[in-house]
């Protein structure tokens, strides 16, 4: 266990930015700031898809979905020690 306590909440910069801070990533850390306004789009499709009726094109939810797999990719790189 890297840290004793998480953040409540659903948001996935916060999360990554305590990644980031947990794993003194410099990796971690160009990903979330290259990757700011889709990480946004992310977190905005997570609550209109939960608390309102939204549509997303099929392009638009590939391109969240590939940000996604890519920062999953990554943390795993990094705890294993290797990126």
């Amino acid at each position: 266990m890297l840290v004793g306590d998480y953040p409540r909440t659903r948001s996935v910069r916060v999360l990554l930015s305590e990644v980031v801070k947990a794993l003194n990533s410099r990796d971690l850390e160009e990903f979330a700031r290259v990757n700011r306004v889709k990480l946004i789009a992310l977190e905005d499709a997570y609550f209109m898809a939960r608390y309102f009726a939204s549509e997303y094109s099929r392009e638009d939810a590939e391109e969240l979905l590939k940000v996604a797999t890519e920062a999953i990719s990554l943390i795993s790189r990094v705890v294993k020690g290797g990126a």
